[in-house]
């Protein structure tokens, strides 16, 4: 087929084909129109014909068009795709954009904006059938994966490659291994890996095609589940700049914090040397805070690890009134032992482990519990990442300290928690009140302020929440004219029904029937 296909999928049939018969398909250079009613329709035929762009609805009632996105991506099937939905809804369209949709239109849409944004998508895939015919995949990609994924013998594998005239001796390349950083915030599951693949990839080489002169990469190679590297050819314009700008790319497209590590030029016969190098980088090296490690620039750290003044920061934290100021001490410290060629990862795991220790002492010797203050799971969340760069380990110290802050400053009054939890409440009725919510306000753990708040006023936090919004929702409807729909928002229901059975259960009656007895306003 030297055409492209296109698959449409739409429940509303009359849209398909009002779309199949008065497009302009062949002035785009489509050639076979395939439809589909519903996701289960679409993916037997992505699975019997060669789709190369897909034009979906978001709202469909037997299954989302990004539920069929997510599948695609998971398949591993390379399908450029454009959403059509008639509700411009944030939430559908940052989701379009996690799975790499190529656009998002909202419907109703005239053809003539319909085939723009086609056209912009053709050419893409046009672009990318002029790249596998002008390297190859076999003897380009499969033949750097090989030796990047040690699958074949390094001996042979530069052999044939130097036979074959797939590279030449004197060409150079410079390698650079991106990794997905995970955060205590956000950990990657597994069905994100493919989606992330294929992000990985199209932000690659669109980088390259837009930002290097078209150059593109020779291969982008998944080494392991977060772990890339890019093959770069030499063209002489690869600069620092241009690897910040790709790092910011990649992090901007994917979501996720992105590390760099940027290998020296160097022939093809050592390209195996420097995978080595990187690698041993990145298992190694604590990232500076700008996220990018240069095997240039790069002296291997220190292996010596000299202990940090533990003693006198406890002393110090157990009479000084602000902690913050022991924390940029801290920061300090790190920001000096960094610009003298940093730590190896393992004396940076030590020091945290050090950090923690002190920690624990210093709660002892105050008379507070590790878990009034600290929701174990968070803890482990922030200590498991921590000393995989500066960022994370000072943003381990920053949690650390602001806990232990506001813990200091409330003096762990009950009374006083408490009445900050309800006055919190008071004035946030309309927004996210959940326990890990109230929890950060008064620097305490969300098991321990649902158990004191039981135990001092003798209702559970989600009970006096739920009393006090149907109080507020009381006063709207009693001094105020506004929809009991709008009541339920501005009192943070989202859904109404939900509301109204609440609204029922405390005080007897609906929302309207309690409107006609308290107020003389006309019901809306």
């Amino acid at each position: 087929m030297t055409g492209i296909s296109i698959l449409i999928v739409d429940d509303d049939k009359l849209l398909v084909e009002k779309l199949k018969n008065t497009m302009k398909w062949e002035r785009l250079n489509i050639t076979a129109v395939f439809t589909a009613y519903n996701i289960r329709q679409a993916r037997s035929l992505i699975n019997e014909y060669p789709i190369h762009i897909l034009l979906c609805d978001i709202d469909m009632p037997q299954g989302s068009g990004l539920e069929l996105l997510e599948w695609i991506r998971e398949s591993e099937k390379e399908i450029e795709c454009l959403f059509l939905s008639s509700y411009a809804n944030f939430a559908y369209a940052q989701m379009a954009v996690r799975l790499a949709s190529r656009d998002y239109l909202l419907k109703p849409i005239s053809n003539a904006d319909l085939e723009q944004a086609l056209a912009r998508i053709v050419s893409l895939v046009q672009k990318r059938r002029k790249n596998a015919l002008r390297y190859g995949k076999r003897p380009r990609e499969e033949m750097w994966a090989d030796l990047l994924l040690c699958r074949v013998p390094e001996s042979i594998c530069i052999k044939e490659a130097l036979d074959k005239e797939i590279c030449l001796p004197e060409e150079r390349f410079r390698l650079i291994l991106v990794r997905v950083l995970e955060t205590a915030e956000q950990k990657t599951e597994n069905k994100d890996y493919a989606i992330l693949d294929f992000a990985m990839r199209n932000i690659s080489f669109e980088f390259f095609e837009k930002k290097a002169g078209k150059e593109i990469p020779e291969a982008i190679v998944h080494i392991s589940n977060l772990d890339w590297m890019l093959v770069l050819k030499d063209q002489g314009s690869n600069t620092g700049e241009q690897t910040v700008c790709l790092r910011e790319a990649l992090e901007c497209g994917n979501d996720r914090n992105i590390a760099l590590y940027q290998g020296r030029l160097c022939p093809f016969a050592e390209i195996g040397k420097s995978r080595e190098r990187l690698e041993y980088m990145e298992q190694n090296a604590v990232l500076s805070e700008d996220g990018i490690l240069y095997e240039e620039k790069w002296a291997p750290a220190r292996e010596n690890y000299t202990q940090p003044p533990w003693e006198i920061w406890e002393r110090e934290m157990l009479h000084i009134e602000s902690l913050s100021s022991m924390a940029d001490k801290i920061f300090a410290y790190l920001d000096t032992q960094m610009e003298h060629g940093g730590w190896y990862r393992s004396s940076m795991a030590r020091f945290v482990r050090e950090l923690v220790q002190m920690l624990y002492r210093y709660l002892n010797a105050k008379g507070f519990s590790y878990s009034e203050i600290f929701d174990d799971r968070e803890f482990m969340s922030y200590e498991r990442t921590a000393s995989e760069s500066e960022s994370n380990v000072k943003e381990f110290i920053l949690y650390l300290f602001e806990k232990l802050e506001g813990t200091v400053c409330r003096n762990n009054n009950r009374e006083n928690v408490i009445q900050c939890l309800k006055d919190y409440i008071e004035q946030h009725l309309g927004e996210n009140l959940s326990r890990t919510e109230l929890a950060k306000e008064v620097y305490l753990s969300d098991g321990y302020i649902s158990k004191i708040f039981l135990k001092e006023t003798g209702v559970s936090l989600p009970n006096y929440i739920a009393e006090r919004r149907i109080e507020k929702a009381k006063e709207y409807l009693t001094y105020s004219s506004l929809p009991v729909s709008k009541i339920a928002t501005e009192v943070g229901y989202n859904n109404f029904s939900y509301f109204s059975k609440t609204f029922r259960d405390l005080t007897g009656c609906t929302p309207n029937e309690y409107r006609s007895k308290n107020s003389g306003l006309t019901k809306k």
